[in-house]
């Protein structure tokens, strides 16, 4: 379809010259030789670009006062082109401040191809303006989709200063490292930094660190190069690949000296230039042990020292329990098609009595074999699985997640970090109490503590 272009040209003469070169080049005319006829044929042509002749000697308007109506009382979209032999400084002060497009003089060097020119520039402005107005409605569009796959809930003091601290790494540009215990939520955090960072819409990938380090050591035993080399190409080849973006590190301590020194380079440059990636390292081990492992670069953690941010588990989380269970448990009833008619305020303080171990992960695991359970949740139902969750005599109920790994080490692991944080806690973290009731040293008991990164959290509203 051919671009519409509307002449406000008192000159006949002229004005036939326009319509006739213009025509030869594709456009679809249409002329108008004083401000009466102007506002109708406007209505109706909708142009994309208005070329108005300042110095109209026959109009009752002249083109300064058409071009104001254009702006204040039609609010035009069509780029407006202004011409005028003779324009005073005050004219032109008017004719920038109504937002014209371009001033064309029409002196000794004006020409039809300098027109042209001019009308070809508008024409691709204006259809960048729309290409970026639809990248804005589809990067709002992706967003919202986003959060609603992972949506960051809550309300406690913690989670706001969390939210709060990730918006102002956003602002500041700046990469961090996010560590919390197994099943607190650190892919929504990295999410939620990504949605409010201005590089929403740019490359986001996770890399996992375990397969990142045996893919280099598989290079390194199948090259002539040596590690270093092996590794700057590899991270070399990741960080274009991502140009400007954001990149999940997932398992920091995966992460092998070597690959931690080079990024700690990439973040340098990331100073004085957008094209270098941000880094997200997430961790389920706390600083300290990263640092007794030494899986923690002193380089890395140096330039990355104010950087740390800390998801507290969910049993440190106050009121924002009830939020998770309630969404976890309406949005499983939509998914699998089944009546919710729970009340929330009856058993959110029910559901506080327990420790979670798991953390959001086991909460939305118990909502989900609830879901696939029973027709209709309710509070009765409810109650129900969670005397069986609770129930020490009911193992095979308290042990449903650990029957779902696939990972053996992982099942252990996690077996032992659950069993040992229920028993600490019924013994207010009495050390010597907690070695007798489960019979065994209380070096041993320290060493497993410390290996399973288990903590110590007070609980706050």
């Amino acid at each position: 379809m051919a671009h519409k272009v509307l002449i406000v040209e008192d000159n006949k003469y002229l004005a036939a010259q326009y319509k006739m070169v213009l025509e030869k080049h594709g456009y679809d005319i249409k002329i108008v030789f004083d401000s009466d006829e102007l506002f109708e044929e406007y209505e109706i042509f909708q142009p994309e670009v208005i070329v108005v002749n300042m110095m109209l000697t026959y109009s009752t308007l002249n083109g300064i006062q058409i071009t104001r109506a254009l702006v204040y009382d039609y609010k035009t979209k069509a780029k407006i082109l202004a011409i005028s032999a003779e324009a005073s400084p005050l004219e032109l002060k008017e004719i920038r401040k109504l937002g014209v497009f371009t001033f064309i003089e029409k002196g000794e060097t004006f020409n039809l191809n300098y027109l042209i020119v001019n009308i070809e520039n508008a024409i691709k402005y204006s259809q960048n303006e729309d290409e970026n107005k639809n990248l804005l409605h589809h990067n709002k569009n992706l967003k919202k989709q986003i959060l609603s796959k992972h949506p960051f809930l809550g309300i406690s003091k913690k989670i706001r200063t969390l939210k709060e601290d990730i918006i102002n790494a956003t602002i500041k540009d700046q990469s961090l490292i996010i560590y919390g215990a197994p099943g607190t939520g650190k892919h929504i955090c990295v999410n939620y930094y990504y949605n409010n960072s201005p590089r929403f819409g740019m490359p986001f990938i996770q890399v996992n660190c375990r397969q990142l380090s045996n893919e280099i050591d598989y290079q390194l035993r199948h090259s002539h190069l040596d590690k270093s080399e092996i590794i700057s190409r590899k991270l070399t080849e990741l960080i274009e690949e991502n140009d400007s973006g954001i990149i999940h590190f997932d398992e920091l301590a995966n992460l092998s000296n070597g690959i931690q020194l080079i990024l700690v380079k990439y973040i340098e440059q990331a100073k004085s230039s957008s094209n270098i990636p941000i880094f997200l390292f997430t961790t389920s081990n706390t600083m300290g042990r990263l640092r007794a492992k030494k899986s923690l670069n002193s380089k890395l953690k140096e330039i990355l020292k104010n950087n740390y941010l800390l998801i507290p588990s969910l049993s440190n989380r106050g009121n924002d329990l009830a939020i998770l269970f309630k969404y976890f448990m309406e949005t499983m009833s939509d998914q699998y098609f089944l009546d919710c008619e729970m009340n929330i305020e009856e058993i959110k303080d029910m559901l506080k009595t327990y420790n979670w171990p798991g953390n959001v992960v086991e909460l939305k695991n118990f909502c989900k074999n609830i879901a696939l359970k029973y027709k209709i949740i309710n509070n009765k139902v409810i109650k129900s699985a969670f005397r069986k969750l609770t129930s020490s005599k009911d193992c095979n109920e308290c042990t449903l997640d650990l029957y779902e790994m696939d990972n053996f080490k992982e099942a252990v692991v996690t077996f032992e970090r659950n069993f040992l944080t229920q028993k600490l806690k019924q013994h207010n973290w009495k050390m010597s109490e907690v070695s007798r009731t489960i019979k065994i040293e209380r070096s041993t008991l320290y060493k497993k503590i410390n290996q399973l990164n288990i903590e110590r959290e007070e609980n706050i509203e």
